[in-house]
């Protein structure tokens, strides 16, 4: 093209060299910076990098190497010889999309949510439905917002009612399961094991948020979180998800 744009006098050398480099170079920086920036990026099928676990806490990253013409995995963090290295599938996901798209429950996963209608739980008109979406610390931000708006407001009084409501919501689910049942079925393996693994992480949701719960409303935090096995007091303490580890739960099916 530069040939035939230079020889048929429809641009000068000069405008002709410079466009050529102007394309030469773009193409390996628009390949550079798509593999350098989150918003721009190319999906494909890269074998072996499969072969590596998932891990919600894990820090990693996934990209072509232009001028190295390589795929890197890179994750953050120290690892002692022998010990596996995981990487993040990203997007936080909770064990419904990791049991749907990659067939596994994690353990302990702080982005795990529990999906239910907390007005069926409350003394409210039969028939209204109100989804809500929570976490380990209490409804999603628009969850919390359409039961807020549901109260009538986004006062204090409000908000200690919209409180009490979910630690109301959350201790009558638990009641609607018998306590250590996903436990002592989660023995063995197979899609039975599978599904009470995915029953007992639930479990744990709601026994962390309902811990939370009473503790925005008044309660004392030694007031919560129970053992999922016993529902018994055990730790005063509700902030973090590591609390609610147990020693059972390290063994069984892995990602």
């Amino acid at each position: 093209l530069l040939v035939l744009s230079v020889g048929g006098g429809f641009v000068s050398l000069e405008n002709g060299l410079n466009g050529a480099l102007a394309a030469a170079l773009a193409i390996p920086l628009t390949d550079f910076l798509v593999g350098q920036t989150s918003t721009l990026k190319r999906h494909v099928l890269c074998p072996v990098v499969d072969y590596l676990n998932h891990d919600s806490s894990a820090i990693s990253d996934i990209a072509y190497e232009y001028f190295a013409n390589e795929f890197a995995v890179r994750v953050n963090g120290s690892f002692k010889e022998g010990e596996e290295v995981c990487i993040n599938y990203g997007e936080q996901r909770s064990n419904d999309s990791l049991l749907q798209f990659y067939g596994f429950v994690e353990r302990d996963n702080a982005n795990d949510t529990y999906t239910m209608d907390i007005l069926k739980h409350l003394d409210v008109a039969k028939g209204e439905v109100l989804e809500v979406i929570l976490t380990r610390t209490g409804p999603r931000d628009e969850s919390m917002t359409r039961l807020l708006t549901a109260l009538g407001g986004d006062g204090d009084e409000e908000e200690a009612m919209a409180w009490q409501a979910v630690a109301m919501a959350c201790e009558a689910e638990l009641q609607e399961r018998t306590a250590g049942a996903a436990y002592e079925a989660e023995q063995g393996a197979g899609p039975r094991a599978l599904a009470a693994r995915f029953a007992a992480e639930k479990e744990k949701v709601l026994i962390a948020c309902r811990a939370h719960a009473q503790s925005r409303c008044g309660r004392p935090s030694t007031a919560a979180p129970l053992s999922l096995l016993t529902r018994a007091i055990m730790i005063p303490s509700f902030q973090e998800p590591e609390h609610w580890r147990h020693s059972w739960a390290f063994g069984g099916l892995d990602g």
